[in-house]
């Protein structure tokens, strides 16, 4: 289901004014994003596509040009949002698009900025997997006047934080198989076993979406434990920046309780996938009238 409301700046500003006090912001055009539009604007086979999904240069891919640009378009919208709180995955897409959109806000030296290792995407591509998560908040750090990574440190090895929140069976495959590689940024031969895994499973997601819908519950769970207990004024917003299939299983809607479909959760009978750079109020987990209905 696409959002059809009009993109003008009045009206998307009344639009995510009177929206739920949780805002999802899709990240903006990436360079794997971009690779892959201009792959699909001429003729590709299946081959192409695979080559794609697993090249190196493009591993955890920030964004491009033109996903920059996007960002420094939505920074009047963003300059009229009252923003305190942004929830931003670790992936580097992400956390150049908070970055960008909210640098000239009014209120950026006192957002603060929190990392959520459970917004991170569904594994289904190279940009999908971190270089090196540290290395990465040591940038941020330099950036986020006020960023908060206590959640990443939870983690017993913050490095494959991505390996303990994807299904159990996967995650013990891989971390049982991994040894160490001085030449990998992780030190481990993890994102080779993962190109692996993502060749042998094309066209399929390696995570699987009962995997990916159990990380956005959580991630619910956080927003409206936030939400509950902390102070906001009622027309402050808060802000999950996030990716395409992960926010695409957050809006989804399956035709009976996703209990009952087992381990082979099918896709979404109705869901919403956002254009890069683009704000969407959650209004159907976070209704306006109430912060605690999920």
């Amino acid at each position: 289901m696409e959002n059809n409301t009009p993109v003008t700046e009045t009206s998307e500003l009344e639009f995510l004014k009177e929206g739920s006090q949780v805002l999802l912001l899709r990240h903006a055009n990436s360079k794997y994003n971009f690779a892959y539009e201009t792959m699909t604007s001429k003729g590709y086979t299946e081959e192409d596509e695979k080559k794609l999904r697993v090249k190196k240069d493009l591993r955890d891919s920030p964004l491009s040009d033109l996903g920059i640009q996007q960002c420094i378009k939505a920074q009047p919208l963003a300059n009229k949002l009252k923003v305190d709180h942004v929830f931003v995955s670790p992936l580097k897409r992400a956390l150049e698009t908070a970055y960008y959109v909210f640098m000239n806000h009014p209120n950026f030296d006192n957002i603060q900025f929190i990392l959520m290792p459970i917004l991170k995407e569904a594994i289904d591509t190279t940009c999908d997997i971190p270089v090196n998560v540290q290395e990465t908040v040591e940038e941020f750090k330099g950036k986020f006047p006020k960023f908060d990574t206590s959640e990443l440190e939870k983690y017993s090895d913050p490095l494959h934080f991505f390996l303990e929140d994807i299904n159990l069976d996967f995650s013990k495959k891989i971390l049982s198989s991994k040894i160490l590689d001085s030449n990998d940024p992780l030190c481990s031969n993890a994102y080779d076993l993962l190109l692996d895994e993502i060749n042998e499973n094309y066209p399929a997601q390696i995570e699987t979406r009962k995997s990916a819908i159990t990380r956005v519950n959580k991630a619910k769970k956080v927003v409206k434990d936030f939400l509950e207990s902390t102070e906001l004024d009622s027309d402050s917003k808060v802000v999950l920046v996030g990716h395409s299939n992960y926010f695409k299983m957050w809006t989804g809607k399956w035709d009976r309780d996703i209990s009952s479909y087992g381990d082979q959760l099918p896709e979404p009978s109705d869901s919403v996938f956002l254009r890069n750079c683009q704000f969407l109020p959650d209004n159907s987990d976070f209704p306006r009238s109430s912060t605690t209905c999920i």
